[in-house]
């Protein structure tokens, strides 16, 4: 068993765990216990010392964090999300630095008051971030949806989630078809057939073009929850 300088091994892990470590063998390890020790094998900042760094803003502990926290948000938004856009990724990174760095400064988050690893709570506010990110997009794509009529829903809203145009019709079609009646036949014939409100309401017999608007209107709202649910179960 090697001497390892400077480092507590058993602040992390059991004797078996480390000489397992150490002789390549598989471990079942915790993967923010794997985190720190990784961190402090290469003298980064604890826990602690961050926090008083956004504290304090001292930028040359808090751009240590930017390079130790940066590619493992990209890879988990990419991953967990299919957030493909680089330049969304920097987005949401930048909006969870700087949540965290408000949380410090309005003392929501403190060395005292944080129960987990500063990575485990990070990822929470990625977390955060990348849904409220996620949740705009689908707005956007919606109001589109119905401002374009959607043109097949090539170049609109989802282009800004970065689907292909394949993925977009699926998706968009997949949800329309499963709110089942009235709201597909409407939809479908809006959307896609671009059918005007007067031939719609001849055709699924409503009182009159103004009846079937009314309808068109809620189905386009429903049809918003029921693309979020879809995208919240698969992570699409």
């Amino acid at each position: 068993m090697p001497v390892t300088k400077g480092i507590n091994i058993g602040k992390w892990f059991t004797l078996e765990e480390f000489s397992c470590l150490y002789q390549k063998k598989s471990v079942t390890l915790q993967p923010n216990w794997l985190h720190m020790v990784i961190r402090r094998l290469n003298n980064m900042p604890t826990d602690a010392e961050y926090i008083q760094a956004f504290r304090a803003n001292d930028n040359a502990t808090i751009t240590r964090f930017y390079r130790q926290y940066r590619e493992d948000t990209y890879s988990y938004v990419l991953k967990d999300f299919k957030i493909r856009l680089e330049e969304d990724r920097e987005d949401i990174f930048q909006e969870a630095v700087t949540r965290l760095w408000e949380n410090v400064q309005r003392g929501k988050l403190s060395k005292e008051t944080l129960t987990s690893s500063l990575y485990v709570y990070f990822r929470h506010v990625v977390d955060n971030v990348t849904k409220e990110h996620i949740r705009k997009q689908m707005h956007y794509l919606v109001m589109d949806i119905e401002n374009e009529r959607v043109r097949d829903v090539d170049n609109v809203g989802m282009e800004k989630m970065h689907y292909t145009e394949d993925e977009r019709v699926k998706l968009v079609r997949r949800a329309v078809n499963e709110m089942g009646t009235p709201c597909a036949p409407l939809l479908l014939g809006f959307l896609w057939d671009k059918k005007s409100m007067a031939t719609l309401a001849e055709e699924l017999g409503y009182s009159g073009a103004d009846s079937a608007k009314t309808q068109k209107s809620k189905c386009m709202d429903k049809l918003d929850g029921r693309i979020r649910k879809l995208l919240k179960s698969e992570k699409l």
